[in-house]
C-alpha cells in the first residue's frame, strides 16, 4: 500500500467514524424544577417525590411538642433509605454534586420554643428568615442524581402565641445521573 492509498484510507476512517458519533447522540443535561408553595405552622409533614415515581424521597416534618405553657416546634429533614442531604444551608449558586457530603439521616434544621414569661429562642443551621437551599442526593434506579429544595423558616408573633413556620417554594433535581447541579438553578 503506497503512503497516497494508506493516508486515503485514513482519511475514510475518520469519516465513517465521525458519521457514527453524529448518529450518538450524549446524555443532555436536564434539570427538572418544580415550582410549589407549601406553608407549614408548627405541625405538619410534607413528602417530597421528587421525580413523580410514587416514592417518598425526603420529608419535611414540623413537630409540636408541648406540655402546658413552655413548647417547642422542631422542623426535621429526613431522607428516604439510600438518600442523603447536605448538613447545613446553601447559598443560591453553590455546586450540588458527587464530591459534596450527604447526610443519609434524619436532621434537624429550625427549632423553635417559647416560654412562660415571654422568652422566645431559634436554633438550628438554618437562618431565620432567609430562603436557604437543602442540596440533596437521591436514587433513580440505584443511580445517584442531585438537587435542592428551597426553604425558609421564620416565626410569627402575631395571632396568637408565637408559631414557628415553614415555606417550600421549590425543588429541582438534575437528569443526568451523577451530574451536578447549582442550589436555585431551574434550567
Amino acid at each position: 500500500m503506497t503512503l497516497k492509498n494508506h493516508m486515503a484510507a485514513i482519511r475514510m476512517l475518520a469519516a465513517v467514524l465521525a458519521s457514527i458519533l453524529c448518529l450518538v447522540s450524549p446524555s443532555r443535561a436536564e434539570v427538572v424544577y418544580k415550582d410549589i408553595y407549601v406553608y407549614m405552622v408548627d405541625k405538619g409533614t410534607y413528602s417530597f417525590d421528587l421525580n413523580g415515581d410514587g416514592i417518598t424521597d425526603f420529608t419535611l416534618t414540623m413537630t409540636l411538642h408541648q406540655v402546658g405553657c413552655p413548647y417547642s416546634i422542631t422542623a426535621v429533614e429526613t431522607p428516604a433509605q439510600g438518600n442523603g442531604a447536605e448538613s447545613t444551608p446553601l447559598q443560591a449558586g453553590a455546586q450540588i454534586g458527587p464530591n459534596e457530603t450527604f447526610v443519609k439521616a434524619a436532621q434537624t434544621m429550625a427549632s423553635f420554643s417559647y416560654f412562660c414569661n415571654g422568652h422566645m429562642s431559634y436554633s438550628g443551621p438554618w437562618p431565620k428568615g432567609q430562603i436557604g437551599y437543602l442540596g440533596f442526593s437521591f436514587l433513580i434506579d440505584g443511580q445517584p442524581h442531585y438537587g435542592w429544595a428551597a426553604v425558609e423558616f421564620n416565626v410569627i408573633t402575631t395571632f396568637g402565641p408565637p408559631k414557628l413556620i415553614a415555606v417550600l417554594t421549590g425543588y429541582a433535581y438534575e437528569t443526568v445521573p451523577g451530574m451536578p447541579i447549582s442550589a436555585g438553578q431551574t434550567k
